[in-house]
């Protein structure tokens, strides 16, 4: 199985064992940041709104949460939801290295 930058999947997480939405950050495809779907805006500052969150095929309108990087195995995921556009992976990509670098 490929998989590419950008990438919304749901996977299992194999900490808690419960399926979750996440996108493909590693050029390696092997980590991913946690997705989940919100009601208000964001309130961390490494918490990113996905602007095109219908678009990708998500229900509800959806944050990446940069700061909860996982290491994943191509067998943890489950299908493939959509791919991100190029804003939000670039605004994704920049906060990331914000996080990481400081």
């Amino acid at each position: 199985m490929n998989v590419a930058k950008g990438e919304v999947w749901v996977y299992k997480d194999s900490k808690d064992g419960k399926n979750k939405s996440g996108i493909i950050v590693g050029n390696a495809g092997t980590t991913l940041i946690e997705v989940s779907s919100v009601s208000s805006p964001p309130k961390k500052a490494y918490d990113i709104f996905l602007e095109s969150w219908e678009e990708i095929g998500l229900l509800k309108p959806s944050v990446a949460h940069c700061f909860k990087l996982n290491q994943f195995k191509k067998d943890d995921l489950i299908f493939k939801v959509g791919v991100l556009n190029v804003t939000d992976i670039d605004k994704i990509s920049k906060t990331i290295k914000k996080y990481v670098i400081g």
